[in-house]
Order: structure tokens, then sequence, then C-alpha cells
């Protein structure tokens, strides 16, 4: 086996363990919150040993973190995927509305309300929620306005929508709304606030000219 060949598979190895090791961190958090969650615990339930764990993360925090993170990257792609092509900010509103009002019911908010919670007791992991939270909220202002920086108007837009979309997707998980609430519930907020949205783009288009 060549040295490229054995480095490729040391490569692989890792990235699988990775894998791993977030599913099992992921199913853990979900269902004993960040608090009970153990090091030890994630490990077992991945396969390894908790030096698996530490020789991919720095500690729970960062475990928690990534995991949060790749949840969101993967529904960002989602949102990109659906907006790729379209110019007009109209039709791509429309496009995104489709998304988020027929949107399928993850672990994200959970995970994300359960990391507040924690991040409320903890300024460490507070430090690190916010710097993703400001990541994800720059990404879907790039892919919605087609700018890297929000501005603070859309800054507020987007944590009232987050806001509500979070609360409203733990009262799904609570049984307090069922799916057809949930779908109605996401359009109502969604309609609201379009024309806000609508009117801050073309000003901002207007402001590029």
């Amino acid at each position: 086996m060549t040295e490229t060949r054995v480095r490729r598979s040391r490569e692989e190895q890792r990235e699988e363990t990775r894998r791993r090791l977030l599913d099992a961190a992921r199913r853990t958090f979900i269902r004993r919150g960040y608090e009970a969650s153990s090091v030890e615990e994630i490990a077992e339930l991945a396969g390894y040993t908790r030096g698996a764990v530490y020789s991919n993360f720095r500690d729970k925090d960062e475990l928690y973190v990534t995991v949060l993170e790749s949840c969101m990257m993967a529904k960002l792609d989602e949102i990109r995927g659906r907006v790729a092509g379209i110019d007009d900010h109209t039709r791509r509103l429309d496009a995104l509305r489709e998304l988020f009002v027929n949107e399928r019911e993850d672990d994200t908010p959970i995970l994300y309300a359960e990391l507040q919670l924690a991040a409320a007791r903890h300024p460490e992991l507070r430090r690190k929620l916010r710097a993703l939270f400001e990541r994800h909220l720059e990404n879907v202002g790039a892919l919605i306005c087609g700018a890297a920086d929000a501005d603070e108007t859309f800054r507020v837009l987007f944590i009232t929508i987050f806001a509500v979309m979070e609360g409203l997707a733990l009262q799904l998980a609570s049984g307090n709304a069922t799916a057809e609430i949930g779908r109605a519930a996401r359009a109502l907020v969604i309609d609201a606030v379009r024309p806000l949205i609508e009117a801050h783009l073309t000003a901002t288009e207007l402001a590029r000219r």
C-alpha cells in the first residue's frame, strides 16, 4: 500500500470516527440534555473510548457546538439548493416560504434551545454559541439578501423569525401542537413578516444603485 493510500485511509478512518461521535452525541444530547450527558456515555454509544472523543474535540462544549453547527449547515445547504439560480427576490421569498412552511421536523431547534439554556449558565459556552449564531445569521443573510453583512434591520427580522420558529418547534416536540398546526403557524409567521423583508430588500437594492 502506498504512503498516499495509507494517509488517505487514516483520514477516512478519522472522518468516520468523527461522524459516529457526532451522531452519538446528537442522540445523547436530545435524549438526556446538555448537563446530564457525559463524554463517556457518548463515546460508548459510538463504540469508542473517551480518548476518541478528546482526540477529535477539545471538550463537551466543542462537541455540542459542532453537533449543532452540522445541523445548521445541513439546513443552510437545503436553503441554498432551494434558491439557487433565483435572482428575483420575490421568487426567492416564494421558494423560501414553501421550504419553511412545509419543512420536515428535526432535532435542530431542540438542540439549540438546550444549548441556550446551558449557555445561560456557562459564560464560555455562551461565547461559542454567540459565534455560531453570528455565522448562521451572516450565511442566511447572504442567501436571502445577497450580502455577506446582515444589517440591523435584517438582524431584527431574522431573530424574530428564528425565535418564533424555535418556540413553535418546541411546542410540536412537547405535543402541544400538531403537524398541521405547525404548518399553519409557520405560514402565519412568514406571511406576517414577509412585507417587512420585501421592503428591506427593495430598499437595499435601491441603495446599491
